[in-house]
């Protein structure tokens, strides 16, 4: 099973090396997931569900059509997210995706995150193909992987369109979210430090975020802007407002 991750991290390597930092302001996150007793991740996944809208680009899949390689922008966002399960005495990552994510509630997300974590390694979605995967020789392994992200529909399938991975409860702050997906978003920690506001020094709880990118489908200017539009979500009362009324 490691070895079949291995392969994963591989080619993920090789294909998103860029990423850019920043912070968010976290009181309005923090207030309503305390107000609803939600964890960050399902309001996180949300906004970043949300910010799509703006941005098509960040849902792309760069796949090969018939004979070159194109861009495909699905219209469903399917976010696949790290979750740890327990096998054979060890941890291992597995890559859970909620589906249609920009069409779901946040309590639905919740429930489907909640639902995904009570799950055993041998139960969680595709597992029975990733197992049958980690029996195939290493050159297979490889070859196998590269033929899955040929092609729109497997890669959407396997992949799902954006990457998450949390490493906020591990108090890291930023760092570089290695996944497959052309964005992939890294969930740091929520950290109390001064700022300037006004020109008077205060505190507040300030949330780390990293965005990873595919340079071949989007540059860093636009990564940027998709960054920043999330820390600006983040940081809008009215949308955990707009969240209120339709959770």
């Amino acid at each position: 099973m490691r070895a079949t991750i291995g392969e994963f991290i591989h080619v993920a390597s090789r294909i998103n090396p860029p990423f850019i930092c920043i912070e968010a302001d976290a009181r309005w996150l923090m207030e309503f997931c305390s107000r609803n007793r939600l964890t960050y991740t399902p309001v996180l996944l949300k906004i970043i569900a949300h910010v799509q809208k703006k941005y098509p680009i960040m849902n792309a899949i760069l796949a090969r059509d018939i004979i070159r390689k194109k861009i495909f922008l699905p219209e469903d966002v399917d976010i696949s997210f790290a979750m740890e399960k327990k096998h054979r005495g060890g941890t291992v990552v597995l890559i859970p995706i909620i589906r249609q994510a920009n069409k779901k509630s946040i309590n639905v997300i919740s429930s489907e995150i909640k639902h995904l974590s009570e799950l055993t390694f041998d139960e969680m979605p595709q597992i029975k193909l990733i197992k049958l995967m980690n029996s195939y020789p290493d050159f297979l392994k490889y070859m196998t992987l590269r033929m899955l992200c040929q092609s729109a529909k497997w890669y959407n399938f396997f992949f799902g369109t954006v990457g998450v991975t949390n490493l906020g409860k591990f108090g890291i702050t930023h760092f570089y979210p290695l996944w497959i997906n052309a964005t992939v978003f890294g969930i740091g920690t929520i950290e109390e430090k001064p700022v300037v506001r006004n020109g008077t020094v205060t505190t507040a709880h300030m949330l780390y975020l990293t965005i990873a990118f595919n340079h071949r489908i989007l540059d860093g200017s636009a990564a940027s802007e998709i960054l920043v539009e999330v820390k600006r979500t983040i940081e809008d009362e009215a949308f955990y407002q707009a969240a209120d009324d339709g959770m």
